[in-house]
């Protein structure tokens, strides 16, 4: 198993939690927060950071980062890992509960070479590392219980929201061509278009003047794609997309050069209402699934409990304490003015 399977766990818990990427600290040991009976400190919780960070693909060095962004990004964080304390305690800790493949993946990830390189960088204990799994996994057995109590969509919740969201089940399918010039020789380009125009073969054009190594021997051929399926330059799509079949732009510049575009092909696509069924199923299987575990994770909030020190305000206070400070006391106004 390689790490790009742990990752893929991550990235489920992520889908549904919503983290975004973080690095290495100084810990201080402090307590941050207590679950339960369960006590959270800093130092855990940057290992979480840099765990998370390695293991969705890369790593950033929070020394690095500005102290008040950190702090904000730190605590981000800490609800998340939270979160990941109040799931394992819903299950007494009990790895019963957990996938059978989950050690054996765990082994894997601590065998890969990747993963050897970055605990010798960051010191990082191999126990650690198998807890911040371990405590992943936990995410799992929770997922899969809340799925079995989710309804399937009723036909009319799927035709709601088909007809509420036709524009999403419409594309442009196409195919075409094109000619790149640098971004120097515009007069070029428009010598190009010109000769294109006069009945010239495009694909005899971009063989003699194309810098694109990928299809100047293809005549050009860029193959088709579709107005949601494709890899091009924003402004290069936006300008293929508009062409008319059969239609050569006028040369359109982006961040490669000109371009001469031709539309080959050109088709308006529309999904039926049974063509886009499965999908809309799952779009709504997943929305469903979003607002259980948030509900969930409400609900574990109040029957587990979890508290912060004192000394650590919560953001919304503390956004509250800075408007009140900036409105006026009137009392104090009076008297400072003698009135």
């Amino acid at each position: 198993m390689k790490l790009k399977k742990i990752a893929a766990l991550f990235m489920v818990v992520m889908m549904v939690v919503g983290v975004s990427a973080c690095g290495e600290s100084k810990p201080k040991g402090e307590t941050v927060a207590t679950v339960g009976k369960q006590v959270i400190t800093e130092t855990e919780l940057t290992d979480f950071m840099t765990l998370l960070s390695f293991a969705q693909g890369y790593e950033i060095d929070i020394a690095e980062i500005p102290e008040e962004k950190l702090a904000s990004m730190m605590q981000m964080y800490l609800e998340e890992y939270i979160n990941m304390q109040l799931i394992k305690q819903s299950f007494n800790d009990d790895e019963k509960v957990l996938p059978e493949e989950y050690k054996k993946q765990t082994e894997s990830f601590l065998d890969s070479e990747a993963t050897k390189e970055f605990i010798k960088k960051y010191k990082m204990k191999e126990e650690t590392i198998k807890k911040f799994i371990r405590d992943q996994f936990f995410t799992v057995p929770l997922i899969e219980n809340l799925k079995k109590e989710i309804p399937e969509p009723t036909d009319e919740q799927l035709k709601d929201y088909y007809d509420q969201n036709l524009e999403q089940f419409k594309e442009i399918k196409m195919s075409a061509q094109h000619i790149l010039v640098e971004a120097d020789k515009e007069e070029l380009a428009k010598e190009i278009v010109a000769k294109l125009k006069k009945g010239e073969d495009f694909a005899a054009l971009a063989k003699q003047h194309s810098t694109d190594p990928g299809t100047k021997d293809k005549g050009g051929d860029l193959g088709s794609f579709s107005s949601k399926n494709h890899s091009f330059d924003p402004v290069f799509a936006q300008a293929a997309l508009a062409l008319e079949q059969g239609q050569i732009s006028d040369p359109v510049q982006t961040q490669f050069g000109w371009h001469i575009i031709k539309a080959n092909t050109k088709e308006n696509v529309e999904q039926t209402f049974e063509e886009a069924k499965e999908t809309i199923k799952n779009i709504l299987q997943q929305n469903s699934l979003l607002d259980a575990y948030t509900k969930k994770l409400d609900e574990l909030r109040e029957e587990i409990g979890v508290t912060y020190p004192e000394s650590k305000e919560s953001d919304a206070d503390k956004e509250t304490d800075k408007k009140d400070s900036k409105k006026p006391d009137k009392e104090s106004d009076k008297k400072d003015s003698g009135k």
